[in-house]
């Protein structure tokens, strides 16, 4: 098992002395002294600092501050040594854990050491416990989303992968829109479920051969405003999810469904996977027609820019077509 390591920060070198003889078979110390304290500590990477605030007290207040506020460091328990007064609510401020005089018997120090180090020890175990609850809990979401997928194209699509093709549209957009790697993956997920809703459609309405009568279209349109009642909840995710369900035939211009939002109203995830749905369907054979050739299907949303579509991702569609076509053809 390899020694826990400590980092003592002292200009002293008798002092330092001091405490490496007493220390040394239990730990591995490094002395840090002279320019450039924060680098010197971020390359050793200690488990515990142990700061000698002597000399320049200030100079080790700042140093606490440096180390509590950068990404590496700032987990890091920091004792701080003196042999005189120490102003407590100053040193806590700034982040230390414990203050120690050089006073007291070296067993009580290495028992205040061994404290620290072990409290540190179980603070990390448990953030490795939950960043591997996290990455599980993600993974879970994922299948869980994909599951779903598939459930729907079992419904209406025949397995042909709509839903997944509308979510890499849907990421290479939000990518192309500056939006992060980790928002853009979210909104791909979310995507996948754009028609949930049709899960509590007839089969023989889903699969009618032919054009749908005005009763039949009308229950057709359900899919989304039932939607509404059936998802609920404050986390973001499933906020985004009920969005792109409820909104994703929803038009700019306000003539779609269930509720004629118009514009900004519809929300920016609605916006982006209705141009991306409307492309893969129309470039795919449905019950009801035949596929469309490219040249159509983009006439088509050029057209309706600013009528169905929201023009600026209209914009970022024309300027992203032969994508949409690699994906289309299972290349990108």
């Amino acid at each position: 098992m390899s020694k826990w390591k400590i980092a003592v920060i002292d200009d002293d070198q008798r002092n330092y002395g001091m405490i490496e003889q007493t220390l040394i078979f239990e730990y591995e110390l490094m002395n840090i002294c002279g320019e450039d304290l924060l680098h010197q500590v971020l390359s050793f990477k200690p488990d515990l600092v142990l700061l000698r605030a002597e000399d320049s007290i200030t100079d080790a207040y700042d140093l606490c501050e440096k180390l509590k506020s950068h990404l590496a460091t700032k987990r890091i328990p920091i004792l701080m040594m003196s042999r005189r007064k120490v102003d407590y609510e100053k040193a806590l401020k700034v982040g230390v854990s414990d203050l120690i005089s050089l006073y007291d018997p070296m067993d009580f120090i290495i028992l205040r050491i061994n404290a620290h180090l072990i409290a540190g020890n179980q603070a990390k175990s448990c953030q490795s416990y939950m960043k591997d609850m996290k990455t599980e809990n993600a993974n879970i979401t994922a299948a869980l989303l994909k599951f779903m997928g598939k459930l729907i194209e079992y419904k209406d699509y025949h397995n042909d992968d709509h839903v997944f093709r509308v979510g890499k549209y849907v990421y290479m957009m939000a990518i192309e829109m500056n939006f992060s790697e980790e928002d853009a993956v979210r909104l791909m997920k979310a995507s996948y479920l754009h028609d949930i809703g049709k899960l509590i459609l007839k089969d023989d309405l889903l699969l009618k051969k032919g054009s749908l009568t005005y009763g039949e279209w009308q229950e057709m349109t359900e899919h989304t405003s039932v939607i509404e009642t059936m998802i609920a909840g404050n986390i973001d995710f499933v906020k985004m999810i009920k969005n792109i369900a409820t909104q994703h035939h929803e038009k700019y211009n306000g003539l779609g469904y269930p509720n004629q939002l118009a514009g900004t109203a519809i929300s920016l995830e609605a916006r982006i996977v209705s141009l991306c749905e409307v492309f893969d369907a129309l470039t795919h054979q449905r019950n009801h027609r035949e596929a469309w050739a490219y040249n159509e299907v983009i006439d088509f949303i050029r057209a309706e820019s600013g009528e169905s579509f929201d023009p600026e991702i209209v914009e970022v569609f024309m300027s992203n077509i032969d994508k949409f076509i690699d994906i289309k053809q299972n290349k990108w």
